[in-house]
């Protein structure tokens, strides 16, 4: 084993510290001692529990049944569906693209006229409801020309996902501010619940960055993101991220990356006890297992394989259904 400490790229010195290695290694009696005393002496705990009705009843998404073909319509009878079949739901989500650019905080008037009494229908069903949303803005948005994004090379445009766009700025306070109070302003007009955040990591940042202050580690964008997803929905916790680092502290569901309608190693089935031991092993306990059955990227799963996921899901901290 070979330990090397330098200052290197990605890895920035804007403390002008010499460099240092300092290491701990953690003996006891058996696997299970060492990972309890890593938790006590460097990872730490949740400081609370996400919304205990994501525990107990399933999260139901728009996505991987109707992708971004929703309206305010289907969004009603997706709800009305599940409660004819007689299933539970703590929480509907509206998935990817429910406003009229990417970055602007608001409902996309021509698929969703009526968001505010749309939302009240759900909640009158007794489910709560959510929105999909992440740190990008496309560069059609009336925000884009703000200083709310990570500047970098090509005036900060990137490509993500779903085409060109600019990150947020998550060291900015400016930025920060901002955007929090977007979300909490859609939640006081529309009276949605909270918000499943996506996206943070920084693969989904501009070439050459730079940032309102600098950061040692790329990682940092990752905790501060998820510190802000947790800042928004600080006393109903019905939130979802799917990304952290020295983030254990925090009381969210932290969502596995999406999953093929597959059986094998290949981020299909058998991928999904190996992910939610990891995700428990790192300090994160509030395990949320993608799609059961899987996102339908390629058609819909089987009958067998739907519900052997289903089986497998079942013994996990929380459902989350699409199809």
């Amino acid at each position: 084993l070979t330990l090397t400490s330098k200052w290197d790229s990605p890895y920035k010195n804007i403390h002008k510290k010499k460099a240092f290695l300092k290491y701990t290694i953690l003996q006891s009696k058996n696997i299970r001692a060492v990972h309890n005393l890593a938790i006590k002496e460097f990872l730490g705990k949740p400081r609370d529990i996400p919304n205990e009705d994501l525990f107990r009843f399933p999260i139901w998404s728009t996505w991987a049944q109707y992708k971004k073909n929703i309206t305010q319509k289907i969004v009603v009878e997706f709800a009305e569906k599940i409660k004819e079949l007689g299933f539970r739901a703590s929480q509907i989500e509206i998935d990817d693209d429910w406003t009229p650019s990417y970055g602007d905080m608001e409902f996309d008037k021509s698929k969703f006229p009526g968001a505010q009494y749309m939302i009240q229908q759900i909640h009158d069903m007794g489910f709560k409801v959510t929105a999909w949303v992440h740190p990008f803005v496309s560069p059609k948005a009336s925000v884009a020309s703000k200083d709310y994004w990570v500047k970098g090379s090509m005036k900060g445009i990137f490509t993500w996902w779903n085409g060109l766009g600019k990150a947020l700025d998550v060291t900015s306070p400016g930025a920060r501010a901002w955007y929090k109070a977007c979300l909490n302003h859609l939640k006081e007009t529309t009276g949605l619940d909270s918000y499943k955040f996506d996206a943070g990591e920084t693969k989904w940042i501009p070439s050459s960055p730079k940032f309102h202050e600098d950061m040692e580690s790329p990682n940092t964008y990752c905790q501060k993101w998820a510190e802000l997803c947790c800042e928004i929905d600080p006393d109903l916790r019905a939130l979802e991220i799917r990304v952290g680092f020295r983030t254990q502290h925090l009381p969210a569901f932290i969502r596995m990356m999406d999953k093929d309608s597959k059986w094998d190693h290949d981020n299909g089935l058998k991928t999904l006890i190996p992910h939610a031991l990891t995700f428990s092993l790192l300090g994160y306990p509030f395990v949320l297992p993608d799609m059961i059955g899987g996102n339908a990227y390629k058609g819909m799963p089987d009958k067998e394989l739907y519900i052997r996921w289903l089986q497998c899901n079942a013994l996990m901290p929380a459902m989350q259904y699409s199809v």
